[in-house]
């Protein structure tokens, strides 16, 4: 009978623990674990695994014409899109699930100050991304604008910022998204200075009480997307020099050996057109 006991104890315990880490309104470590753990999995990493297994299934599948200048990078269009869009959707309702029920606090409240799941962001982010390759831009702004607002002192923030001005490109606002990319310069730059301004720090300093104002820091995983999108700007304004920079730029930030091979391919393509038979044959 006592061992029963225990066992039904352990067992209601276990269903409290659970029941109160469900909780979306309280700023407490096991809360906060739980709904940021299920928001980074649940929606973030399952829904980014099925956006980037489609979109890697069309570009492999899909046949260059290599005799002509090729895209920077190879999205589906309108047509093309159709077979994605089961994949895009299925990831596009997962993140909104999260959102819905592992925001902390609620996002059902009207005004929304402040929120202790570190990984709602991300899943707003990949939201826009989806919507994005759906080519449905007005969505994907719509996310990218909301984490502006609210994720002001985030990465979420620049890389919200460089995906918008992806959508302007798209769009044909060249100006706009110029400012935007500008704007993102200006933030590595100030990041930088502040690194040489700093002073080196101490042993065994008393650290300060307080938090941090500091901007966010510019991820560093966002350079090569932020080259390759000045790249793009540049080309669709037809100045092939500029883009070949930032090309070059890209690669050297780039990883992945397949991803600089195509950017190598257009480099060798615009220095073609623009006489640099050498730079193009190197490439």
């Amino acid at each position: 009978m006592k061992k029963h006991n225990y066992a039904s104890f352990f067992y209601l315990f276990v269903i409290l623990t659970i029941a109160f880490a469900c909780s979306t309104n309280k700023d407490a470590f096991l809360n906060r674990t739980y709904h940021s753990t299920t928001a980074r999995y649940n929606g973030y990493f399952n829904a980014n695994e099925l956006i980037n297994q489609s979109v890697n299934s069309f570009r492999s599948s899909y046949k260059e014409d290599y005799y002509n200048l090729i895209p920077i990078e190879r999205n589906p269009n309108k047509e093309e899109v159709e077979a994605l869009l089961p994949s895009l959707d299925t990831a596009i309702s997962k993140c909104k699930k999260v959102i819905q029920n592992h925001s902390m606090p609620s996002i059902r409240r009207s005004y929304k100050k402040v929120e202790y799941n570190s990984w709602i962001d991300e899943n707003f982010i990949t939201i826009g991304v989806a919507s994005y390759l759906k080519r449905d831009f007005e969505t994907a702004q719509k996310n990218f604008k909301y984490i502006s607002k609210f994720y002001a002192n985030d990465p979420s923030n620049y890389i919200g910022t460089v995906w918008e001005a992806k959508i302007d490109i798209e769009s044909g606002l060249y100006t706009e998204a110029g400012f935007k990319l500008k704007e993102m310069d200006q933030v590595i730059r100030d990041q930088k200075n502040r690194e040489k301004s700093k002073p080196k720090k101490k042993l065994f300093k008393k650290k300060k009480r307080g938090g941090n104002n500091e901007p966010a820091k510019f991820p560093k995983r966002l350079y090569v997307e932020l080259e390759k999108t000045k790249a793009e700007l540049a080309l669709r304004k037809k100045d092939f020099k500029t883009s070949i920079k930032h090309l070059e730029k890209a690669i050297e930030y780039c990883k992945k050996r397949k991803n600089k091979s195509r950017l190598h391919f257009v480099i060798a393509q615009l220095s073609e057109q623009t006489g640099k038979k050498n730079k193009a044959q190197q490439n």
